[in-house]
């Protein structure tokens, strides 16, 4: 584990990593944000627990599944062309989505 002294020097160090760094904070705070704000609204809607648990479990659930599913097939592939499959998969996801 870097100490936070070494942590600091490499975001100051890299102004690349540094915006990495920065848009993957920000994006994972607006995500919290947003699960936050979808519990207090099925709260506020229903009054009930139990659909903010069915909420709970929707969001967490397909990460579980996907994971576990795919993880070894993953695992399997080359680690030499990473950009390639993960393109082949965003052109599938858009043209799915179309």
């Amino acid at each position: 584990m870097l100490s936070l002294a070494r942590q600091r020097e490499v975001l100051r160090a890299s102004p690349s990593f540094r915006l990495l760094f920065g848009s993957t904070l920000i994006s994972g705070l607006g995500t919290w944000i947003a699960v936050v704000a979808l519990v207090i609204d099925i709260k506020d809607r229903t009054g009930s627990a139990v659909w903010v648990s069915a909420l709970l479990v929707a969001d967490f659930l397909p990460g579980v599944v996907i994971g576990l599913g795919l993880g070894p097939l993953v695992d399997r592939l080359s680690r030499k062309r990473p950009e390639g499959h993960r393109r082949i998969c965003s052109r599938a996801l858009v043209g799915g989505a179309a």
